[in-house]
């Protein structure tokens, strides 16, 4: 979106109409700010999509780039698709190379998540499952003890297991816990 700061609201409105119009004519996209990853020290460009290329305008002039500094995605890539693909969430990532004025274009992804829920499910599914793995073995154990001795000598085995892993079982639950909640959150998020 172009937006105009400066002047009477008739004059923006009368640009933004005329850039409006000129754009339904010419295959051009101004890409917007939103859509862009800049390092500090080129904040002040501006991208142009047109003819399946880029145009990169700074204080030096417009740069066209060649299809070696971009991504492969992005190469002969049509406007409407480039448009549907930042709509989508992608984002152009610019890189300023350091001994010359040429730049770089690669598309990226945004990490998409967020789902409360799905955090909540993940981190306790992920907890039972621990506590499940551990108490099946403590139990596995149990039982081999009650095989070769007696039942009593079993039960005792159980009991000192319970005691001497629960904090371990527990910190690694929590662990995995947090991994699996992170999984379940961005599986949830906002599509």
């Amino acid at each position: 979106m172009l937006q105009i700061n400066n002047g009477p609201s008739f004059v923006r409105t009368g640009f933004l109409a005329l850039a409006l119009l000129a754009s339904c004519f010419s295959n051009a996209m101004i890409i917007e700010r939103e859509s862009l990853s800049l390092p500090r020290e080129i904040e002040n460009v501006s991208i142009i999509h047109e003819n399946n290329s880029f145009t990169i305008e700074d204080q030096t002039g417009a740069h066209v780039l060649q299809p070696y500094q971009m991504s492969s995605e992005l190469r002969n890539i049509p406007t409407n698709k480039l448009a549907t693909m930042l709509t989508a969430g992608s984002y152009l990532k610019v890189n300023k190379a350091l001994n010359d004025a040429s730049y770089s274009i690669d598309l990226q992804q945004r990490v998409i998540g967020g789902g409360a829920a799905g955090a909540w499910w993940g981190f306790y599914t992920g907890k039972f499952l621990t506590h499940l793995v551990a108490q099946a073995a403590i139990g596995a154990v149990g039982v081999g003890v009650s095989i070769v001795a007696t039942p009593a000598a079993g039960w005792v085995v159980v009991a000192a297991l319970e005691k001497t892993t629960l904090v371990p079982v527990e910190y690694v639950s929590n662990v995995v816990g947090v991994g699996t909640g992170i999984l379940g959150a961005v599986a949830s998020g906002p599509a």
